[in-house]
């Protein structure tokens, strides 16, 4: 910890709304659900504090996949979408 020559290092973290997010007793933050908390530390004499506001946001949801296929000698096949089988399996084409 900073500064170099202080005589007590110790620290304390903070999180004003732990339903949001959470800190360790390193610093280390994790995101809980989406919202704004303020993280802040204190010195263990309680001389000197520090603050961040932290937003975590909705974590980015699926945004699925279309495709098709090209089967040589056939053509393409029609649009399938994301877990869809694309190809006849056991069909073969003449």
């Amino acid at each position: 910890m900073s500064p170099e020559n202080a005589a007590n290092k110790a620290v304390i973290w903070n999180s004003d709304k732990e339903e949001i997010a959470i800190v360790d007793a390193t610093g280390k933050v994790t995101a809980i659900k989406a919202g704004i908390a303020t993280i802040t530390v204190t010195t263990a004499d309680g001389n000197k504090t520090a603050t961040c506001a932290v937003t975590v946001n909705e974590p980015v949801k699926s945004i699925g996949t279309t495709y098709q296929t090209h089967v040589q000698n056939v053509g393409w096949q029609g649009w399938k979408n994301e877990g869809e089988i694309a190809v006849r399996v056991g069909k073969p084409y003449v």
